[in-house]
């Protein structure tokens, strides 16, 4: 603490203001009051650490910033500035004084005795454990702060403040910084956003069975890839009420993007089992699913009919299962566990069951980037561009109305904010919806009528589907 003057308060000529940086000191705490019987009830924590103790750790934080004693040998030089310091007679340059959080005002006295902070005297009693104090008292935490009371002359005449800011950098400070600033891969966002979680505190789980929160593990998984994977990063955080946007680059591949680690136990193992499969032995061009256009019907039709049964936890159930049952009674579900249900090398199921083009594998799964949307700018206010690929194989940039030919490899990493990937080989003019055309009937009535002049007739069924057009990009 420093004092300044303050004018036109007759009692009070000076108050105490805070300077300098926070110091971190060990207490040390014991227990009593715990009997034999082991009650915890009258459990106390009980501060251990002394006043000496406390000045002590004080003054080996604080003693690099105070210039050393000078030398008494007889040749020195006459320092009258040294013979009005006092302070060195002393053990230590300061007093320690119990205040409020913001140092202005006791933290034991009531503030009508204008006390600034009571005095600890550097003895072997220990510390007031702070029930004593002016705010609520909360068993092993302190309730008050201690504040540095320097000696005046010593603070003017021995104290560097140029020294506060001195401090020796820890190898793990440019590691994170490091860490912070260099790019990080797709890979390790997905890693990240499927990595286990521990749920304790507020977000423990509500047993159903114990009727209470228990403590549990939570894990994101894919059970089933989509034609059009959309990855949209996060980019903004809420942090001290405000939300902050974080410039990081992410290397993302164009092309053969692998999703199979980051899928469901069953899945991803059929996934490699079948690589391991065609690695070894030469495999069908269209994969272990299917042979022939016609194997290719008959697959979706059951499939068509393991949808029609309802999933409880969105994982499609075991196709043998379904056909074999009764359709119309709800069977159990599989297990992601491989150990109750291996994949066997020679029923390798189809999960995905997408719309391939005639010569993919339908096991063979990878996806290639065909757009992007970057943003600049923060959450109030910013600006979108977009990097599109059109079907030609050719990359444009669109920025609002400018639209350029342009590349996949300049999309910025840094400013990278939707990812929109497609799976290769997949068949687009399967998802789109079909349109019945006009019968040959139809069409000559109309134009019979157009001619007699009256109002042409709308060919039957089309108007109602010309509002069911959509267009996947």
């Amino acid at each position: 603490m420093i004092r300044q003057d303050l004018y036109f308060v007759s009692p009070h000529k000076t108050r105490p203001s805070l300077f300098g940086l926070p110091l971190l000191v060990p207490l040390a705490w014991r227990t009593d009051g715990v009997p034999s019987s082991g009650d915890e009830r009258n459990r106390m924590l009980v501060l251990q650490t002394t006043s000496q103790d406390l000045y002590r750790c004080v003054w080996t934080l604080v003693s690099r910033l105070v210039s050393p004693s000078p030398p008494t040998d007889s040749g020195t030089l006459p320092n009258h500035a040294h013979d009005c310091d006092d302070s060195l007679g002393y053990e230590f340059p300061f007093t320690l004084k119990v205040v409020q959080a913001n140092g202005i005002h006791c933290g034991i006295c009531p503030w009508t005795k204008f006390c600034k902070g009571c005095p600890l005297a550097p003895t072997p009693d220990p510390l007031p454990n702070g029930s004593e104090t002016n705010s609520s008292y909360i068993e092993g935490v302190l309730n008050y702060c201690i504040a540095v009371d320097w000696e005046p002359t010593a603070l003017h005449l021995r104290y560097q403040t140029s020294l506060e800011k001195v401090f020796d950098e820890d190898p793990s400070v440019a590691k994170a910084l490091h860490q912070q600033t260099e790019p990080v891969s797709l890979e390790q966002c997905l890693q990240a956003f499927t990595r286990e979680e521990q749920l304790s505190g507020d977000e423990k789980y509500y047993c159903p069975k114990c009727a209470t929160h228990q403590p549990a593990t939570k894990k994101l998984q894919i059970w089933r890839l989509p034609p059009i994977l959309i990855v949209h990063l996060k980019r903004f955080q809420f942090v001290n009420h405000r939300w902050i946007k974080s410039h990081k680059a992410v290397q993302f591949p164009h092309n053969n993007l692998d999703f199979t680690e980051f899928l469901a136990a069953i899945p991803s193992e059929t996934l490699v089992r079948h690589r391991q499969i065609a690695s070894s032995s030469s495999m069908p061009p269209n994969g272990v699913a299917e042979s022939s256009k016609d194997d290719s019907n008959d697959i979706s039709t059951k499939h068509s009919i393991s949808s029609s049964v309802p999933y409880s936890n969105g994982h499609p159930p075991n196709i043998r299962e379904v056909i074999t049952g009764n359709e119309s009674t709800r069977k159990r579900l599989e297990s992601t566990s491989l150990i109750t249900h291996p994949v066997h090398d020679e029923d390798l199921i189809d999960f995905h069951q997408h719309r391939l083009l005639p010569g993919y594998n339908k096991l063979d799964i990878t996806y290639s980037l065909y757009a992007a949307v970057c943003h600049s700018g923060i959450m109030g206010g910013g600006h979108y561009i977009s990097y599109a690929k059109n079907p030609n194989g050719k990359w444009f940039y669109y920025n609002d109305s400018t639209c350029k030919e342009s590349s996949a490899n300049q999309i910025e990493g840094q400013t990278a904010y939707m990812l929109f990937f497609e799976r290769d080989g997949i068949d687009m003019k399967a998802y789109l919806p079909k349109l019945r055309e006009p019968s040959t009937s139809s069409a000559e009535s109309a134009n019979s009528e157009s001619t007699s002049g009256k109002v042409a007739v709308a060919v039957s069924g089309l108007e109602e589907e010309e509002g069911k057009k959509c267009c996947i990009m």
